[in-house]
């Protein structure tokens, strides 16, 4: 696998004066798959690799409109699992289920029959962790 590692600076502009913009380095990299849900809310974005050794690395970015965009990057671990997901004609389809903990535990639910939906559900986090508001409001589609 061929990875690419660019270092970029990132503008965030709020409405503050100019001068009060916060710039971030943000590390990006390459990644064999991207899902996205979009709706007049929020916009989230999973990138990842295609699973190897049972792991898949990964960037989940939470966006909603008029909000402090979330971002979570790692690597999660196979769990095995006999669930299914529906989407929304009501087709069920197999998913496989990938665990990262940070504090909370992530879950990726990949589509295993076609590799064209994915969600991001997160559990376990403390009250008031900011990671609670990131999990998929919808079905991520796959972006060919």
């Amino acid at each position: 696998m061929i990875m690419s590692v660019v270092t970029v600076s990132i503008f965030t502009y709020t409405g503050a004066k100019r001068s009060d913009a916060v710039i971030e380095n943000v590390t990006t990299q390459r990644y064999d798959q991207t899902f996205v849900f979009r709706n007049d809310n929020v916009t989230q974005t999973l990138m990842c690799n295609w699973p190897k050794d049972g792991k898949v690395e990964f960037k989940y970015i939470h966006n909603p409109v008029g909000g402090k965009e979330s971002i979570v990057t790692g690597v999660a671990t196979y769990k095995p699992s006999e669930e299914t997901g529906v989407d929304e004609d009501g087709n069920a389809y197999y998913m496989e289920k990938y665990e990262f903990i940070n504090g909370c535990t992530i879950v990726l639910r990949l589509d295993a029959d076609e590799n064209r939906r994915a969600m991001v559900m997160v559990s376990n986090c403390p009250a008031g962790n900011a990671t609670n508001a990131i999990q998929s409001v919808g079905i991520m589609h796959a972006q060919l």
